[in-house]
């Protein structure tokens, strides 16, 4: 699919649910061996590999908040934190109000900062609004950064450059 149709971006959603035959190894050798494959594969065809990976779901108590999980609650954690280069977490709190759509987004890594940026401190996630319509999130002040991006490359004149 990359020669021939010159995809940029594979996705994996999500890799808890692909049958793993571990042949021997334990989780943390297999989970290493298989996410260096995949770094090895995505560097090598230069394409940008993402790989959801969800924790278990905890057993639901009344009058407990759940916090966004971490990467270390991921099963194998601590493999998943070492060989990734970015990990971001999206979580949606449980909330009273069905209409309420506010969703947190917690950037947990990030491998290079000084090109892309700093993790967010786990307290103040960035807050984000899911439409359910489009299935795209949008800032809270109603903008959709995908709307927004495309009216200003629809306004540069590239023959200037």
């Amino acid at each position: 699919m990359i020669s021939r149709y010159g995809i940029r971006i594979f996705a994996t959603d999500p890799w808890n649910s692909l049958a793993h035959k571990f042949r021997g190894d334990n989780l943390e050798n297999y989970l290493e061996n298989e996410l260096s494959a995949e770094q090895r594969f995505a560097v090598s065809h230069n394409i940008i590999k993402i790989i959801s990976a969800h924790p278990p779901t905890p057993i639901r108590q009344k009058e407990t908040v759940y916090r966004a999980p971490t990467p270390f609650e991921i099963r194998g954690g601590t493999i998943w934190f070492n060989k990734a280069y970015e990990m971001v977490c999206v979580h949606v709190p449980e909330k009273e109000d069905i209409n309420d759509t506010s969703t947190e987004v917690h950037v947990q890594k990030v491998k290079s900062h000084k090109l892309v940026g700093i993790p967010t401190q786990r307290e103040q996630p960035v807050i984000l609004e899911y439409q359910r319509k489009s299935g795209r999130y949008i800032q809270q002040n109603g903008i959709d950064p995908f709307t927004a991006l495309h009216a200003v490359q629809s306004n540069i004149d590239f023959e200037e450059f």
